[in-house]
């Protein structure tokens, strides 16, 4: 087989070997002659174009039944060793319906998913709180976000327990979440935490990522939203949230700081790299406070 022939392991390379073989025997002819002079026969039950000779030989290509019982016999026409026609046809159908029940059962191609954007935001130290605790958080929270947003938007959305993921198509989100939605959202939570004197303060770590996601009946899937949940989880990055005293921390994966144009603010932004953690390659990542942290926080 010719170097240039790369198959993957199966059915179908046995076949493209088997059929090499019988070429070979048959002195290598060109595509367009064997193409010929099978249209030029009448005991064959179909025709098959040189491009497809071409295909069947490189492997590109499983044709029909038909068509590559023609190439067979033609090729044992043409062969030096003359091998019997009726016992080739026997052996080639074998490997050929093989070759088709296991391109049969793989599965189909899925159509590229255009990437999104995600926001994800977690209630800081969900666990140690009781349940009635965490209704309180999450109401307050609603309430907060619902006044964000207000008119603007409207997002599609997953409650995750102890915190809520965020997505659409494109990357808007990702511009304007850092722009206008996060400073919105640390400063209406900072003026709730004083107002409610509660011991109950509302602070959210999160992660905003841009990536490819699906929704099924059991909820948001996909690539994408498997990296910000282990981006939001990696050690390192819970490491960072923990010193972090305003309301709202968010992890800033690189793809997501590209298209939020990547400006950084002092007093708000800190440069980490998250080593891989599960479905988290890893890479660079910015921790993102809309609110300042204390003066010396660049020391």
């Amino acid at each position: 087989m010719p170097s240039e022939v790369k198959l993957p392991p199966g059915p179908l390379r046995e076949l493209v070997a088997a059929v090499h073989g019988l070429y070979v025997d048959a002195a290598m002819p060109g595509t367009s002659r064997i193409s010929r002079l099978i249209r030029e026969r009448d005991d064959l039950p179909d025709t098959v174009s040189h491009e497809m000779v071409g295909k069947l030989l490189h492997g590109e290509a499983l044709p029909r039944w038909e068509k590559l019982q023609c190439v067979i016999q033609q090729l044992c026409d043409m062969a030096v060793s003359r091998p019997a026609v009726e016992e080739e046809r026997v052996r080639f159908h074998s490997l050929w319906l093989a070759a088709q029940l296991d391109r049969d059962q793989r599965p189909k191609a899925v159509p590229p998913v255009k990437p999104s954007s995600l926001l994800m935001l977690q209630i800081r130290d969900a666990a140690g709180r009781t349940g009635s605790e965490m209704k309180q958080l999450q109401h307050r929270f609603q309430a907060v976000w619902s006044d964000v947003l207000g008119e603007r938007r409207t997002l599609r959305s997953e409650d995750r327990g102890d915190g809520w993921a965020f997505w659409e198509g494109g990357t808007d989100l990702v511009s304007q979440a850092y722009d206008e939605l996060l400073p919105a959202l640390a400063e209406r939570l900072h003026d709730s935490n004083e107002a409610a004197e509660s011991r109950l303060p509302l602070r959210l770590s999160g992660a905003l990522h841009l990536g490819a996601v699906v929704t099924t009946e059991t909820g948001l899937h996909g690539r994408g939203m498997n990296e910000a949940a282990r981006l939001l989880d990696a050690p390192v990055v819970r490491s960072a949230v923990a010193e972090v005293i305003s309301e709202v921390a968010v992890a800033v994966s690189d793809q997501a700081w590209d298209a939020a144009g990547g400006r950084e603010e002092t007093n708000h932004c800190r440069a980490i790299f998250v080593s891989r953690f599960k479905e988290w390659a890893g890479g660079p990542v910015r921790l993102y406070t809309p609110r300042p942290w204390w003066p010396d926080w660049k020391r």
